[in-house]
C-alpha cells in the first residue's frame, strides 16, 4: 500500500490527476484493491478530486491553450472524467472569449506578415476549427480579429509605402 500511495503521490506532483488516470498508471504495478484504496485515501486527504481536477484543466487550457467546449469535454472524458462532473464545470463556459483569446495570438503573427486579407481569414479560420470552434463562433472571430489586427496592418503598411515616397 505504501509503496502504491508514493506511486501515486510523485504522479501527483507532476499535474493534477482524474482518480482515473492515477487508477490506470497504478493497474500497471498494483493489484485492484491496493489501487482502489490508495485512490480512496488521497481522496480522503484531498489529493484526488475530480471536480477540482476538471476546473484546473480547463483553467489551464484557457489560459495556455484555448479549446473549444466540445473538445475539453472530449480531452476530459478521455482522461476518465465523468460527464456529471464535466457539464457542471463546464456550465458558465464562454465559447466565444475562448475562441478569441486562442485566436488573437495567431491573428497578431498572420498580421504581422502583411498577408491578404483572403489569407489572413483563411489560416485563422483553419486554427481555430482544428481547436475544435464551431462554424459561428469561428466566423465571429475570425471577422472581429480582422478588423482588429488586420486593418491595422494594412494602415501600418500603407504609412510605410508614404513613408517612402
Amino acid at each position: 500500500f505504501i509503496g502504491a500511495k508514493d506511486a501515486a503521490l510523485r504522479l501527483l506532483a507532476y499535474r493534477a490527476r482524474s482518480a482515473a488516470e492515477v487508477r490506470r498508471r497504478l493497474s500497471r504495478r498494483y493489484p485492484p484493491d491496493v489501487v482502489e484504496k490508495v485512490v480512496e485515501s488521497l481522496r480522503e486527504t484531498g489529493h484526488l478530486n475530480d471536480q477540482s481536477f476538471t476546473r484546473f484543466w480547463v483553467q489551464n487550457r484557457e489560459q495556455h491553450r484555448p479549446r473549444s467546449q466540445r473538445l475539453l469535454r472530449q480531452e476530459l472524458l478521455r482522461l476518465g472524467v465523468s460527464g456529471d462532473v464535466i457539464r457542471e464545470t463546464l456550465e458558465d463556459f464562454d465559447e466565444e472569449t475562448n475562441a478569441y483569446q486562442a485566436g488573437r495570438k495567431v491573428g497578431q503573427k498572420l498580421a504581422s506578415r502583411n498577408d491578404s486579407e483572403e489569407k489572413f481569414r483563411q489560416r485563422l479560420w483553419d486554427y481555430l476549427k482544428r481547436r475544435g470552434f464551431d462554424h459561428a463562433v469561428t466566423a465571429e472571430t475570425v471577422n472581429q480579429l480582422w478588423r482588429e489586427l488586420g486593418t491595422d496592418s494594412l494602415h501600418r503598411q500603407d504609412h510605410a509605402q508614404n513613408d517612402e515616397e
